[in-house]
């Protein structure tokens, strides 16, 4: 079973905290990911982190399983929605990258069609 870590908020100088969190705010591209390490036990922990540049997709998911998401992120403290969704495509990329063998190849040209399928 994996647990969540979470990082103090406030050191020794409350004052740093809010100082870097409003630095950070200027530069938009600072944000939280988690990072996944493995204890004495065998269990993965996850730490939230300070990570450079991300970007934002749309998904449409099923509401139940949206529902379920809600539920899970309600009652383990510390874990947002977007921290969760990162996790789970971490493990699902994880899982089809071991099923093949080896990372999947870079794109040949970095534009993918958007938007709704063509009927």
């Amino acid at each position: 079973m994996s647990k969540l870590i979470k990082q103090k908020t406030i050191g020794i100088n409350p004052l740093d905290e809010y100082l870097s969190y409003s630095s950070n705010l200027e530069n938009k591209e600072t944000t939280n990911s988690i990072d996944m390490q493995q204890n004495k036990d065998n269990n993965i922990d996850l730490i939230v982190k300070s990570t450079i540049k991300k970007e934002r997709i749309t998904l449409h998911i099923s509401s139940d399983i949206i529902n379920k998401i809600k539920n899970v992120v309600y009652w383990e403290p510390g874990l947002t929605m977007a921290a969760f969704a990162e996790l789970a495509l971490y493990k699902a990329l994880n899982d089809l990258e071991q099923e093949r063998g080896e990372p999947y190849p870079e794109r040949k040209t970095h534009n993918l069609r958007l938007g709704r399928p063509i009927k």
